[in-house]
């Protein structure tokens, strides 16, 4: 049963879905120097995007991840970084900012709910 598309409009009348761009972390290149490069495969959609409860924030700051985070709810499935796997990092772009998913706390088959956390674009730069 999808819980997700039972309750997705209705919290989309108090919380409407944003577009956004997903970007599928696909591997990376190296370089002649030995620098690894990301590779991503873009997409569009929609999401629903929500603050963390306590308990989330709690659980991040045990985990030392902090910033500015959010909850989003997706069709598809988004990873958070698995090394032993060699995947994830996956991005998403909504709000003029990046965000990168920092952990996966909903995993079913048509949807899942993940953290992610605001990125601070390489082209952006910080003013003293």
């Amino acid at each position: 049963m999808n819980l997700h598309g039972i309750v997705s409009s209705a919290i989309g009348k108090v919380n409407p879905n944003k577009v956004i761009t997903l970007r599928r972390s696909n591997g990376y290149s190296i370089a002649a120097d030995g620098a690894r490069t990301p590779i991503y495969v873009d997409a569009t959609g929609e999401a629903q995007v929500q603050n963390l409860n306590s308990r989330e924030l709690q659980h991040m700051n045990e985990l030392n991840i902090n910033g500015v985070l959010a909850k989003v709810y997706i069709y598809g499935e988004l990873s958070s970084i698995v090394r032993v796997n060699q995947q994830g990092g996956d991005l998403l772009i909504f709000g003029g900012f990046t965000w990168l998913v920092v952990n996966q706390t909903e995993a079913w088959p048509d949807w899942c709910a993940v953290i992610v956390q605001q990125q601070l674009d390489p082209d952006t730069t910080c003013e003293n």
